[in-house]
């Protein structure tokens, strides 16, 4: 009897031990192959797929806005004949077809809008719950510091083809648009150079150099000195400079619909854009990594010094 209850006690021991290995072996599987569901909750979207689908997003948006504006020559068109109409019949068919793409019209802008949230949705999927909880705790903490300021959802502000990622929330304030300067240099390869001294940025892309100074309203843009509506200033330790401003500056345009920024790239620009090919998937230019790295130590330094409550 006793030794049928040592095979017993032996027989529940291994039972167990081979339980608790099994449990290993298969979180570690999970941690290896993106399947622990904890982590892949936590995990943003790889930044290939996300610019892939808000570019695709944006491509459809185009397209129903074309139709849109086709629609709107038509409607210019019938009112015209409608105005110049003399026989009571005409004037009805001319009133009834003017309705009818009216609303096509309206329904058209519908179709755009939802373009436009998947994009945005496939931004916002490229940071991660983490990154997402520190930006909304940032725009808390700046919110109670700067009264006059409102801010932007991160992925209110998009370029194709590109993956612009913030590690603060887009600044309104006096009705313009700032950003962290670090978004520059990584989103559109620009090298940036912070200088303590003067308390100035320095921003380069191909031959275009823009020189901001702290809570100046004078810029200097390949050394002819030009006003600013609105300063680059220090905000929650990193500097931000004026969006539109300095991509305008770059040879970008920047459309802004009442919610959201479109950042699209003018062929001016070309001449300075490396092969495609050769583009890195985050979108910094081929051979800039070291600019954007030096362009990291010196914002990185600004940014200690904020935090020291120094002046910069």
């Amino acid at each position: 009897m006793k030794q049928l209850q040592n095979i017993v006690k032996d027989f529940i021991i291994m039972a167990i031990v081979m339980t608790i290995s099994i449990h290993a072996v298969s979180h570690a599987q999970g941690n290896a192959y993106g399947l622990n569901k904890s982590e892949k909750l936590s995990r943003g979207k790889p930044t290939v797929e996300a610019v892939a689908e808000k570019d695709k997003a944006l491509e459809e948006k185009d397209a129903l806005e074309a139709q849109k504006d086709s629609l709107e020559a038509e409607i210019e068109a019938l009112e015209s004949e409608l105005e110049a109409a003399e026989d009571g019949e005409s004037s009805l068919d001319s009133t009834e077809a003017i309705r009818t793409r009216k609303q096509e019209m309206e329904e058209l802008k519908l179709a755009m809008k939802e373009k436009i949230d998947e994009a945005k949705t496939a931004v916002r999927a490229s940071y991660t719950e983490e990154e997402l909880a520190e930006i909304e705790e940032m725009r808390e903490s700046l919110a109670l510091r700067f009264k006059n300021a409102s801010f932007l959802p991160v992925e209110s502000i998009m370029a194709r083809g590109r993956n612009i990622k913030f590690d603060t929330p887009p600044v309104i304030k006096d009705g313009r648009t700032l950003i962290p300067v670090r978004a520059v240099s990584e989103a559109f390869g620009a090298s940036v150079a912070w200088d303590p001294a003067l308390r100035t940025v320095t921003i380069v892309r191909g031959e275009t150099e823009i020189v901001l100074g702290i809570d100046s309203l004078e810029a200097m843009v390949n050394g002819e000195q030009e006003p600013i509506d609105v300063p680059p200033e220090i905000m929650g330790g990193r500097t931000v400079v004026p969006l539109r401003f300095v991509l305008e500056k770059m040879g970008w345009e920047c459309n802004w619909d009442g919610e959201n920024i479109e950042i699209i790239e003018e062929e001016t620009d070309a001449a300075i854009e490396d092969d495609p090919a050769e583009e890195p998937a985050d979108g910094t230019e081929d051979g800039s990594q070291e600019d954007s790295e030096d362009a990291e130590e010196d914002e990185n330094a600004a940014d200690a010094q904020a935090d020291d409550g120094e002046e910069i």
